[in-house]
């Protein structure tokens, strides 16, 4: 009995020790080998996910910036040089249209006036051509340089008076620098039509007796002996003037004007003879006294029976 409560005792202690030994091995084998597996095929899996999502953002994103770098800086390069080689192009083209165009059109218009001062086609295209494309600049010194070569060309006086009106204008101080202007010429020439009508053109502007100075470098010139057939008109216009704004003094004045009539129709200006004794006639008629308008009536009236 002993002896197998002692066997039994035995085989059973050593029995579970063993057991508990080797399954306290397998298991922990099993356990480590599963673990070690799982944790390896865990780590590894997430690893490379993470490096490769990693990798490919830092790839794509570096390749992006290079790539976007090199084609702005391709596309920038490409079109700054065709932008550039076409803008010139064009440019170029325009420019030398325009500036053969003006030029052309300037040559002509120069050579046509230069040589043909008096062509009033060239004149009128010439005036179009300012007006339209407001080129003012240096005109009247073009105009200075043709009245110096021939200070009887009346077209470059008429072109004067368009330049003026279409720029500064007939102020006072302007009419005032004009008249001084064209008195210059008529003291070189007193038998220059051309500048005595602009210089009535410029005074008209405002009325003759505004500018009594007029009067005075006429009388000047009158008294020097000068006899120009247009200093005498412009004197008949002057006192006609006075005659209209003038009640005092008329009788003097209108016996001025009828004695310049006088020297017109008789001695310096004899093709229009009749024209200025029409004008006698007319001025007696509107400014004299009841004798006179009576004697002017019938200088009429025989000139009508003649």
């Amino acid at each position: 009995m002993y002896v197998c409560m002692y066997l039994s005792m035995y085989v059973c202690m050593y029995l579970s020790m063993y057991v508990s030994i080797y399954l306290s091995i397998y298991v922990c084998m099993y356990l480590s080998m599963y673990l070690s597996i799982y944790l390896s095929i865990y780590v590894c899996m997430y690893l490379s996910m993470y490096l490769c999502m990693y990798v490919s953002i830092y790839v794509s994103m570096y390749v992006c910036i290079y790539l976007s770098m090199y084609v702005c800086i391709y596309l920038s390069i490409y079109l700054c040089m065709y932008v550039s080689i076409y803008l010139c192009m064009y440019v170029c083209i325009y420019l030398s249209m325009y500036v053969c165009m003006y030029l052309c059109m300037y040559v002509s218009i120069y050579l046509s006036i230069y040589v043909y001062a008096k062509n009033y086609h060239a004149w009128q295209h010439r005036q179009w051509v300012l007006k339209t494309y407001s080129l003012w600049d240096k005109e009247l010194n073009y105009v200075d340089k043709l009245l110096s070569l021939d200070l009887r060309n009346n077209s470059a006086w008429n072109h004067r008076y368009f330049v003026i009106c279409n720029t500064s204008k007939y102020t006072d101080e302007v009419i005032e620098s004009e008249i001084n202007y064209t008195w210059d010429y008529i003291e070189q020439t007193p038998h220059n039509e051309s500048a005595w009508n602009y210089l009535k053109g410029v005074l008209m502007l405002n009325g003759l007796r505004e500018y009594p100075q007029v009067l005075e470098k006429c009388l000047h010139l009158y008294d020097k002996n000068c006899r120009s057939p247009y200093l005498l008109a412009c004197l008949i216009d002057i006192y006609e003037d006075q005659l209209e704004t003038n009640p005092t003094n008329q009788k003097q004045i209108l016996n001025k004007a009828l004695e310049l009539c006088e020297l017109l129709a008789e001695e310096h200006d004899l093709i229009r003879q009749e024209y200025w004794r029409y004008i006698s006639q007319s001025l007696s008629t509107e400014y004299g006294s009841p004798e006179e308008k009576v004697k002017a009536d019938n200088c009429g009236t025989n000139m009508e029976a003649a």
